[in-house]
C-alpha cells in the first residue's frame, strides 16, 4: 500500500506505548503532521484516498482518524487497496481477503 510522503519537518512523533491513543494508531502507525493550525493524520496515499483525520491537537487527530478507520473498516471492496490493507492487517490468517 501507498503511504503519503510527508516532508520531515512537518511530521508530529507519536508514542505509541501512550495508553490515551486509540489501539488502531498502535496497530496501524499512521502518519500525524501539522499542516498550519491543525493536526492531521493518514493511513494511505493521500486524504482522498486513505484514512484521513485532522484535529486541533494532535490526540483530537488521533481520535478523528481512528472513528474514520472504523468507518473504512466496513468497507469490502477488493479495487480499495487501503481497505485491503485494513483486513490484511486485522485479519492475518484469512485468505478470502
Amino acid at each position: 500500500m501507498k503511504q503519503l510522503n510527508v516532508p520531515d519537518e512537518v511530521k508530529v512523533n507519536i508514542d505509541f506505548t501512550d495508553d490515551n491513543i486509540p489501539d488502531s494508531v498502535k496497530t496501524f502507525q499512521p502518519v500525524l503532521f501539522k499542516d498550519g493550525n491543525t493536526f492531521c493524520c493518514v493511513l494511505g496515499p493521500d486524504e482522498r484516498d486513505g484514512v484521513y483525520g485532522c484535529g486541533e491537537t494532535p490526540l483530537a487527530a488521533l481520535k478523528d482518524w481512528d472513528k474514520k478507520l472504523q468507518q473504512r473498516k466496513k468497507v469490502n471492496d477488493k479495487n480499495d487497496e487501503v481497505s485491503l490493507y485494513i483486513h490484511r492487517v486485522m485479519n492475518p490468517d484469512d485468505d478470502a481477503i
